[in-house]
C-alpha cells in the first residue's frame, strides 16, 4: 500500500514535469517499467539494490538540505507566528496523514539477516535515521512556513516547488520537482529491496505458500517474493489513488507498530536475545507504553471507512495463520 501510494506521487510528479506522461496509459506504463526494473535489479542481488538506494537517498537529500539552509534568509518572522491552535479533531486528522512521512524505518529490519552484526548495526541505524529525518522535516517545514506564510496551505500540488521558486527563482521550482522525483524513486528502491524479504520470511515459516520462499539458483535471492511484491504493488498503484492508499497504509502500519511496542515489553521480560547482546531502549517499559498511547490516539482519528481495508487484511491474515497451523499439525505444507 505504501509503495503504491508513493508510486502515484512519482508518476504524478513526472506528469507535471512532462505533461505528455500524465495520461492514464502513460502512467500505467511508467509504473510497470519502474516496478519491473526494480524487481530485476533486486533479483540479481541485494548489493545492487543497496547501491541504488544509497545513490537516490543522497540525491534527494541534497535539494532538501539546500532549501532548508538557503531558505532561512528568505523567511519572514511574522509568518511563523501561530495565532491559535487548530481544533483537536483537525490536528488528529492531520497527524494520521503526516505520520506517513515517518513510516518505513522498520524496513531496515527486513534484510537484517544479510547484515553484519545486525543486532547492533540495525537498531542504531534506525535511531540515527529517525533523528536525522525529524530534524530535516522540521527545518524544511519551518522554512516553507516562513517563506510562504498563509499561502502554504493553498499550495497543495507542489508546496516545496513554490518555496524553491521564491528562494532560487524559476529554475528552483524545476529543481525541487526533480528532487521530489528522486525522493519518491529512492523510496521505491528501498521498498523493493526490503519488503519482499518479509514475504520470504512468512513463507519460510509456513504462514504463506512455500513457493514464495524460493531462492534463485544463480543469484541466491528470494526471486519469487520479489516478483510477487512488484506485481501486487503495481496492481494497487494502477487501481488506487494516493489519498486512499496512504490512509489505508497508515492504519495498517500503526496497528502493527502497536503490536511491536507491546512485544518489546514481553520480550524484555523474557530476556529474549539472539546473536549477541541486544540493543536495549532506555527507561524500561516507559517508551513502549508511551508509544502505544500515541498510536492509540492516532488510530482513533481514522474513520470507519478507512478501517475497512485493514480489517479485511487482518481477517484474511488470521484465517491464513489458523489454516497454516492446522496444516502443520497434519504434516501438510501450508501452501
Amino acid at each position: 500500500l505504501a509503495s503504491a501510494s508513493v508510486m502515484n506521487i512519482f508518476a504524478g510528479t513526472l506528469g507535471v514535469m512532462v505533461p505528455e506522461l500524465g495520461a492514464p496509459v502513460s502512467r500505467a506504463i511508467i509504473m510497470a517499467v519502474v516496478y519491473g526494473g526494480l524487481a530485476t535489479l533486486n533479483i540479481r542481488g541485494a548489493k545492487p539494490g543497496v547501491r541504488t538506494m544509497e545513490i537516490f537517498t543522497l540525491s534527494k537529500m541534497i535539494p532538501l538540505v539546500t532549501l532548508a539552509v538557503v531558505g532561512v534568509f528568505f523567511m519572514h518572522p511574522a509568518n511563523l507566528v501561530i495565532p491559535a491552535l487548530p481544533p483537536a479533531h483537525d490536528l488528529g486528522r492531520a497527524c494520521v496523514t503526516l505520520i506517513f512521512a515517518f513510516l518505513g524505518f522498520e524496513s531496515a529490519l527486513c534484510p537484517s539477516g544479510e547484515v553484519k552484526d545486525s543486532h547492533r548495526t540495525v537498531p542504531r541505524a534506525v535511531l540515527y535515521a529517525l533523528v536525522l529525518v525529524t530534524v530535516l522535516y522540521l527545518s524544511v517545514q519551518m522554512v516553507a512556513m516562513g517563506v510562504l506564510g498563509p499561502q502554504l496551505a493553498r499550495e497543495t500540488a507542489a508546496p516545496l516547488a513554490a518555496v524553491a521558486g521564491i528562494v532560487f527563482g524559476g529554475m528552483g521550482s524545476k529543481l525541487m520537482l526533480l528532487g521530489a522525483l528522486l525522493s519518491t524513486f529512492g523510496y521505491l528502491t528501498g521498498d523493493a529491496l526490503t519488503n519482499p524479504r518479509t514475504l520470504f520470511a512468512l513463507a519460510e515459516n509456513g504462514v504463506l505458500p512455500p513457493w514464495l520462499s524460493s531462492i534463485h539458483r544463480t543469484y541466491r535471492t528470494p526471486w519469487m517474493s520479489i516478483g510477487t511484491h512488484a506485481t501486487l504493488a503495481f496492481t494497487l498503484a494502477v487501481t488506487g489513488s494516493y489519498r486512499s492508499l496512504i490512509i489505508m497504509a497508515n492504519v495498517a502500519v500503526l496497528v502493527l507498530y502497536g503490536v511491536v511496542a507491546a512485544g518489546v515489553i514481553a520480550l524484555r521480560a523474557r530476556d529474549v536475545r539472539q546473536d549477541g547482546e541486544p540493543f536495549l531502549v532506555p527507561f524500561g517499559p516507559v517508551i513502549p507504553v508511551l508509544a502505544i498511547l500515541v498510536l492509540g490516539y492516532l488510530l482513533l482519528q481514522a474513520t470507519p471507512i478507512e478501517w475497512v481495508g485493514t480489517l479485511i487484511t487482518l481477517g484474511l491474515a488470521t484465517g491464513l495463520y489458523v489454516l497454516s497451523r492446522y496444516m502443520r499439525r497434519r504434516g501438510t505444507p501450508a501452501g
